[in-house]
């Protein structure tokens, strides 16, 4: 079998079932083998890693199976890109084909089943053996055949699984073939974790549940730079101040000229300290012109790095305040929101209009009028396209029955050699098109007073920076597992809207614009009030579709996702009730970062909350005026 990337890391990862494509067998991955991923920046993507295992670790240690800490022990994790994976048949439980028998057949190796049955025969009727699709798991990962009674008379030979016609376990009975003994399914206690329920749970191995691959997705943020960010400890308050636009932030004002190294220096700092020895090295004639020079140069610099790094950290302080395990999680977020400002290929909409007046004069009015206006009335400030966004993403472990922390154990994945100790994690990283989206501030602000949610006063509207800050001030911790509790409102309200606004554009791509409904995916930014569509699809089809949305027909694509998104099938119950479902806004799992939830058509449209008051809708232009 051949399959892509992609796939492999989601749907052939080791320990996972998967149908042969012949149809005539039941597989299990049992071993993979991988390329080496040397490029990334393994700290960084530690860093994501240890989030992710930290929802199981706050529950316990126990809750970890086979992680080390990322932390303080990252050589004994290996990135890697797989190249190939091996598989063996499981489960090894077979029933008779013939439906006057249907005896099964249990086996504890293929070797067993190999000396005993070659020809996979039933032994009472010569039927050809098909395997049972069967299988029993437990939430902490673990996975086994089911379990076969045996009658008190007549033994194990004449079992069979009776079904009823029923697609319910509590409808199945074993029966056996030569009396009256029945018995039900036997669930079967777990023999490989101390959980407090043991209960195992009976499934079809290809369904959902029973293997959720535990992933991260992050921006491969390019450069040499990142090691030198990441070692400065005021990283985080840099990237708010970036985002603040408290500088000129961009190519040539860089994250790396403010960040400074282990004796305190900026970039700037050390050039001049290396210019400095040079010259002490040089004849004396020559020192004091040289010296001279030095001296007029460090005056002449208007660069961002030197005394500006303490201002401008004081400066953003000033405006935010929040908890370290607040400041961690947004100042990650930050960083990968600016960075990109810095280095990748960016197209914005004054870009289309330069080019529209050079290029294709009769444009212009689409990128100067309709563009704009289509963008106000959706209360957007800003659209543009990335070139070349870097995704990478990395698939950590596993769970079975559950994708949350709350009941279940993660999984590492098996070493890939018995004399390698590492731990491997799968990587896939790709360059694509992406188009991001931000949301007005000040427009996000006005919705939020509009429904009462904000407390004491404004902040000075006309003042930027003050406006960012205000909702950062406001954003808690974001945990993409679990609902966001209506003790936070505004961090629910705001990242709710985020959250759908994403959802409605990327479902309308898909209806308009002929996209595969897997073939893009969301980042979300909230904390910037911002989020990126991006190709997760490398077919030529996919390529360029995004660049010809931006170019030619975002205005009649906002229009559509407000004229159509509205209305769902399953209205009025759906938005009395959640307001978001699979028929309106629920998109592929693999594409949303967030797993469906934290979504609902009321933060764009409103409606009548159960308690008889209003919701206003981000979409109600009428309030805004």
């Amino acid at each position: 079998m051949r399959r892509g990337k992609t796939q492999v890391l989601f749907n052939f990862l080791p320990d996972k079932t998967f149908d042969h494509e012949s149809g005539q067998a039941i597989l299990r991955v049992t071993r993979f083998e991988i390329e080496e991923e040397t490029k990334l920046n393994k700290r960084y993507v530690l860093a994501k890693v240890a989030w992710l295992l930290n929802q199981w670790r706050q529950l316990g240690e126990d809750r970890l199976r086979g992680f080390p800490d990322p932390y303080s022990q990252p050589d004994r994790y290996v990135l890697g890109s797989p190249t190939a994976v091996e598989s063996e048949i499981f489960p090894l439980l077979f029933q008779c084909d013939s439906p006057r028998c249907r005896r099964v057949y249990s086996y504890q190796s293929i070797e067993q089943a190999a000396r005993f049955n070659r020809d996979m025969r039933c032994r009472h009727c010569n039927a050809t053996l098909t395997q049972l699709h069967h299988v029993l798991i437990h939430n902490c990962g673990h996975i086994r055949p089911f379990i076969i009674p045996g009658c008190p008379t007549h033994g194990y030979d004449h079992m069979r699984l009776d079904t009823g016609g029923s697609q319910k376990y509590t409808h199945f009975r074993w029966r056996c073939q030569q009396c009256s003994f029945s018995q039900p399914i036997v669930h079967g206690r777990c023999d490989d974790c101390n959980l407090p329920d043991r209960t195992m749970r009976p499934i079809v191995h290809r369904a959902t549940s029973a293997y959720y691959p535990q992933y991260r997705t992050l921006i491969n943020l390019p450069g040499r730079d990142l090691e030198r960010i990441l070692d400065d400890p005021e990283r985080h308050w840099l990237a708010i101040a970036a985002y603040l636009r408290l500088f000129d932030h961009g190519p040539d004002n860089k994250l790396v000229d403010l960040v400074a190294n282990p004796q305190g220096q900026t970039t700037d700092q050390e050039e001049m300290a290396t210019i400095e020895r040079i010259i002490q090295n040089v004849p004396p004639a020559l020192q004091a012109s040289l010296q001279a020079n030095l001296d007029a140069l460090r005056q002449g610099i208007v660069g961002i790095g030197g005394n500006q790094r303490s201002s401008l950290i004081d400066e953003a302080k000033s405006y935010v305040s929040m908890t370290e395990d607040l400041l961690e999680e947004v100042g990650q977020e930050l960083l990968e929101f600016v960075r990109p400002d810095e280095t990748l290929s960016i197209t914005t909409l004054s870009g289309l209009q330069q080019k529209a007046r050079q290029e294709f004069p009769g444009r212009v009015p689409l990128y100067t009028v309709a563009y704009p206006n289509a963008l106000r009335e959706t209360g957007l400030a800003d659209v543009r396209l990335i070139g070349d966004f870097p995704v990478t993403t990395v698939v950590i472990g596993y769970t079975r029955n559950e994708r949350e922390a709350t009941n279940t154990i993660i999984r590492s994945f098996p070493r890939l050699k018995q004399n390698d100790p590492r731990i491997p994690l799968f990587v896939d990283t790709t360059e694509t098109e992406a188009l991001m989206f931000r949301l007005d501030p000040v427009r996000v602000i006005r919705w939020l007073n509009l429904n009462g949610l904000v407390n004491g006063q404004l902040s000075d509207l006309n003042d930027e920076a003050a406006v960012r800050a205000w909702i950062l001030n406001r954003m808690r911790n974001i945990n993409p597992f679990e609902e966001i509790p209506e003790s936070e409102p505004v961090t629910r309200a705001v990242y709710g809207l985020v959250h759908s606004f994403s959802h409605m554009v990327l479902r309308q791509a898909v209806i308009q614009s002929g996209f595969d409904r897997t073939s893009l995916s969301e980042y979300l930014f909230p904390h910037a009030l911002s989020f990126v569509l991006y190709s997760n699809n490398r077919s030529k089809f996919t390529i360029g579709g995004l660049y010809t949305l931006f170019e030619q027909t975002l205005d009649e694509h906002l229009r559509a996702v407000v004229d159509k998104g509205e209305a769902c099938v399953y209205d009025p119950v759906c938005m009395e009730e959640t307001g978001a479902c699979h028929a309106c806004m629920h998109i592929s799992e693999m594409s949303c970062e967030h797993f469906n939830r934290n979504l609902s058509r009321k933060y764009l449209f409103g409606r009548i909350e159960p308690d008889g008051n209003e919701f206003i809708g981000y979409w109600d232009n009428q309030r805004f005026v």
